[in-house]
């Protein structure tokens, strides 16, 4: 019987001991005005994150992989849902020992969106309390959980001042539940650039960090905070490339999206400024890995499906300390020899010149899409037109038969998982995208 009882306490002791690993943390802002602190289980912790929306990618990508091998401890969502969060996400960034910036998307409150207002007695706050709290209570004790974020940009992009604030009193109602039922994770908002600043700082008190997307420059946005007067720390829940409206327009009148490696030294600036905040600044979450459709689809991400550019090397020598064994190529010009007032069918050439610095063999590849209301559409989706040949230089491209305006981009890959990305605006027909006000 002793031996019987030995087994079993023995079972009992190895149950208890793997639950413990997996116990949810302990995650608080210590410190005080200029020595803030992120504290993970009582030790410090520098938070170097990016934004991972879906774990995979369309093509089975594991961007939460390529987040690990760039050296990220935490990642950044946006994506929780009615539906309930991914927990197959946060299960796999456990297992690569990631922490998880959980999100709750709230919706702003536009004057073309009648069902949605933040103003007291509106049946949209009680379907975001019942939503709020289903979230907390079903993933508080996750052991990836490192903060709740509650709301994205919701400020910048509500019609009305009235709206504005009525927001931001909802949210310090938000923080107050959240904190009631998990002590144990600080609550984070994302304000575009410094927009909800002053919402923030007289309406939402019991917010724990201050979340900023930050597309300029980390000395303006730290000087803006300050003049808010905030008693709590900042975080950078988006930092990137300058936007669309800070660069100029192409041939056919849309912006111009920035190459590759003009976009590393922005990010390489910006990790070298966030370094002179620390103490106030705990950190940030470089925009983006993963699939995007905004303006363009090479904007912001630091990868192509499941190659590497030269913004994700940036980060990784920024996260790591490291350079990296290889370096991606780069495009030093690209020539078209017509891009407007094009008839279906009708053939260009694209002349490119590229380099790699560690003088790996190159090959050439392209991508076309359309682009819709600033959003990138293929249309039709089942059937690619285009007709690409190689040339000595470059390549000669045959036009889709349907008129739109497209996104041509330009690949150039090394042999060793890198990329060099460069795109440009074509128009097949009469129709131009007019410039906005």
């Amino acid at each position: 019987m002793k031996s019987i009882f030995f087994v079993i306490l023995s079972l009992c002791f190895i149950l208890v001991s793997s639950d413990s690993s997996s116990a949810a943390n302990k995650v608080e802002v210590a410190g005080e005005l200029g020595n803030w602190q992120l504290m993970v289980n009582g030790k410090p912790f520098e938070l170097k994150g990016v934004g991972v929306g879906f774990d995979y990618g369309s093509h089975g990508e594991d961007y939460l992989a390529m987040a690990k091998e760039m050296g990220a401890n935490a990642v950044r969502t946006w994506n929780y849902t009615p539906g309930g969060i991914n927990r197959d996400y946060l299960d796999h960034a456990q297992e690569l020992g990631l922490y998880v910036a959980s999100w709750m998307w709230l919706n702003p409150a536009k004057d073309e969106w009648t069902n949605i207002s933040y103003k007291e007695g509106s049946p949209y706050l009680d379907i975001y309390r019942k939503r709020v709290r289903r979230w907390v209570e079903e993933i508080k004790d996750h052991p990836a959980l490192l903060m709740w974020g509650v709301g994205n940009e919701v400020i910048f992009f509500s019609s009305s001042e009235e709206e504005k604030i009525a927001f931001a009193k909802f949210l310090n109602e938000l923080c107050q539940m959240i904190h009631e039922i998990d002590p144990n994770h600080p609550v984070v908002y994302a304000s575009a650039f410094e927009k909800a600043f002053p919402y923030l700082a007289k309406y939402t008190p019991d917010l724990d960090i201050v979340g900023i997307n930050m597309y300029t420059h980390v000395v303006a946005m730290h000087k803006r905070w300050e003049m808010n007067g905030f008693d709590k720390p900042y975080i950078f829940t988006e930092f990137g490339p300058v936007n669309k409206w800070g660069v100029g327009n192409d041939k056919n009148r849309l912006p111009m999206d920035p190459p590759d490696w003009h976009k590393a030294k922005q990010y390489k600036r910006l990790f070298k400024d966030m370094v002179k905040y620390k103490g106030y600044c705990l950190g940030g979450f470089v925009f983006f890995m993963g699939e995007l459709d905004q303006w363009t689809a090479t904007w912001w991400p630091l990868n192509w499906k499941g190659l590497k550019r030269a913004s994700y090397w940036e980060a990784y020598t920024a996260y790591t300390g490291k350079e990296p064994e290889n370096r991606p190529p780069r495009i030093n010009s690209v020539k078209l020899s017509k891009c407007n007032d094009l008839l279906p069918f009708e053939e260009i050439t694209v002349e490119i010149e590229a380099e790699d610095p560690d003088k790996d063999p190159l090959t050439i590849d392209y991508d076309l899409r359309t682009l819709k209301d600033d959003i990138e559409l293929r249309i039709p989706d089942e059937y690619y037109e285009e007709i690409m040949t190689p040339t000595e230089g470059g390549f000669k491209l045959t036009m889709p038969s349907f008129e739109s305006t497209f996104i041509l981009y330009i690949l150039v890959k090394d042999n060793h998982g890198n990329v060099a990305i460069v795109n440009t605006s074509i128009v097949v027909g009469e129709k131009r995208p007019a410039l906005e006000d």
